[in-house]
């Protein structure tokens, strides 16, 4: 649950690495904030509510994150087509944690991240993903909203997550050889970040991953 994770003693790891590297900000995004499959942790009274629900804006609002949804001329997107990367620390910073900055997905309302989610890209299917891949690349990025490159095997249900399968070492293999150009992505999701997601997040340029000794072997 969404007010539980922002309050988890763990989710200091994100305030200090953030208070300890001012140059980088941290988006986060947050989906499906009381669905029956959070129902041990969702107390009756928040099941069924939409991640707009104040239950859990006012958590953001508590520990002085930027929820972008809410900011003035965001709610529909607006902001996403003009805000650049210093304006949007800059903000963070102004509601009192700097960069950090949370966008939450409903579907019942607008939603900031176009997923891309593309369930025939099972397990092992290379053909599958390079098509995936390839269209991606090839349509014009929403203005109003970031887009999400879904780097890993898809599926659908249980099999949303199954093994790397060797997927990982692939895809550092096209950003490295610039199959991938790094220019067009806004976000980019992955699975088994200890197979290899140190390397992945270097190649798309992410710095200050010291702590993080996992490399794809």
């Amino acid at each position: 649950m969404l007010n539980q994770y922002l309050g988890d003693p763990t989710f200091n790891n994100f305030i200090n690495f953030a208070n300890a590297h001012p140059d980088e900000l941290i988006i986060l995004t947050l989906s499906h904030c009381s669905e029956r499959v959070y129902n041990r942790w969702t107390p009756d009274s928040l099941r069924g509510k939409g991640c707009f629900d104040d239950e859990f804006v006012r958590t953001f609002r508590d520990r002085g994150i930027l929820h972008l949804n809410t900011m003035e001329g965001c709610s529909n997107g607006e902001c996403l087509g003009t805000l650049t990367y210093g304006e949007a620390k800059n903000l963070a910073k102004q509601h009192g944690q700097q960069g950090i900055i949370a966008l939450t997905i409903d579907s019942d309302r607008w939603d900031p991240v176009q997923g891309n989610w593309d369930s025939s890209v099972t397990r092992g299917k290379w053909n599958e993903w390079n098509n995936y891949l390839s269209n991606f690349l090839g349509r014009s990025a929403p203005r109003n909203q970031l887009r999400k490159l879904q780097a890993h095997w898809q599926g659908s249900g249980t099999d949303s997550a199954p093994s790397d399968a060797g997927f990982n070492c692939a895809f550092q293999d096209q950003l490295e050889q610039g199959e991938v150009p790094v220019e067009k992505l806004n976000l980019v999701s992955i699975n088994w970040f200890c197979q290899g997601g140190k390397a992945i997040a270097e190649a798309l340029g992410v710095k200050h991953l010291d702590q993080c000794n996992a490399e794809c072997h």
